[in-house]
């Protein structure tokens, strides 16, 4: 018997999660990975990647309920995956990418910029899993344009993309 915080019952409680996720079952997850995050820290430590990885999850899916101010915990989870693996790593990628969609939800518009603008230039250049798509960021990059009131330029920028996208 394995136990209630060993790593393996914590990826199981986490993967549970991430079920319920994609059938849409919001009112199920929080527990779960709430339970996975706590334990991680406590049994792994707040920087180890599985910890991070409860993180990211528990972050998305405050983002999905509106919860803005507490999704920024995305925010330290980049912070820490960019000292530990480098920020061209693909988990880095992935949560600069989140974090700039987060700020662009939030209205924080010059924020996100910033961050798709890193996260577009490393991922043009060094080769990424198919999962961090490069399209998407370019949409999103240019739905930033707009959201900053800069539509000629976000319309530019999507028709020297055209062919990528």
């Amino acid at each position: 018997m394995l136990g209630p915080e060993h790593p393996a019952t914590l990826r199981s409680v986490n993967n549970l999660a991430v079920l319920y996720q994609r059938k849409g079952g919001t009112g199920k997850w929080n527990p779960l990975y709430q339970r996975a995050l706590v334990a991680r820290e406590k049994m792994l430590n707040p920087e180890h990647p599985e910890t991070l990885n409860s993180v990211h999850n528990l972050a998305f899916l405050y983002g999905a309920q509106g919860r803005y101010k507490w999704s920024r915990c995305t925010d330290g989870r980049w912070q820490v995956a960019k000292k530990y693996f480098g920020p061209e790593y693909p988990d880095t990628l992935h949560s600069v990418y989140n974090l700039a969609s987060l700020y662009g939800a939030q209205g924080r518009y010059e924020e996100a910029e910033l961050l798709y603008q890193q996260a577009l230039a490393t991922r043009e250049k060094v080769p990424v899993p198919s999962t961090l798509r490069i399209p998407d960021t370019q949409l999103n990059y240019a739905v930033n344009w707009i959201n900053l009131k800069q539509p000629k330029r976000a319309l530019q920028f999507l028709e020297r993309m055209e062919p990528r996208l």
